[in-house]
């Protein structure tokens, strides 16, 4: 609240995004619907007016994994009353480097995923109130690594584009 005040009160047209939330498995993590439960129940009803919409980082291996997380968080969303806010996919993405990791899938599994991922995304945006859709990074910031992220991007370390560029291009429309 005294975040989404003090937002507000210095810029009144900005967008106050909650979370950056995702969906990990194991761990001492508190899985998204019961953080988003009692966000929304220790928040009261006027925490719908604090943020303008939730930013969820989907991730998963498939399109059934990254939907599941989408309507978890819809129905939690529904469920408190906050039909109208919209969610923001502002992290998605799969790394261009092959390894037995489910989210380090080769060029070609990185293109394949995204066009999958993206019309999926495109399908059911109405129904989940998709609003907006960010892939996780515009270039690579390293040419190889054991950590995904750094090799997930739609251009490689040296600003060539990779296969998965040509689909979000399609995808923006542009």
């Amino acid at each position: 609240r005294a975040t989404s005040n003090a937002i507000r009160s210095a810029d009144p047209g900005a967008k106050i995004l909650l979370g950056g939330l995702n969906d990990p498995n194991g761990g001492p993590h508190i899985g998204l619907k019961t953080f988003l439960k009692r966000f929304y129940k220790i928040g009261g009803s006027g925490i719908r007016k604090k943020f303008d919409a939730l930013s969820l980082h989907p991730y998963g291996a498939d399109n059934k994994a990254i939907l599941r997380k989408l309507t978890v968080s819809r129905d939690a969303m529904d469920g408190a009353g906050d039909r109208k806010t919209p969610i923001w996919v502002t992290e998605i993405g799969w790394s261009s480097q092959k390894s037995a990791h489910w989210i380090m899938v080769g060029k070609s599994g990185q293109k394949k995923s995204l066009r999958k991922a993206l019309a999926m995304l495109k399908k059911k945006r109405r129904g989940l109130r998709i609003k907006r859709v960010l892939v996780f990074t515009w270039q690579d910031s390293r040419r190889e690594s054991t950590c995904w992220c750094h090799t997930a991007g739609l251009l490689d370390f040296d600003g060539k584009p990779k296969p998965a560029l040509r689909v979000f291009e399609r995808f923006a429309g542009g």
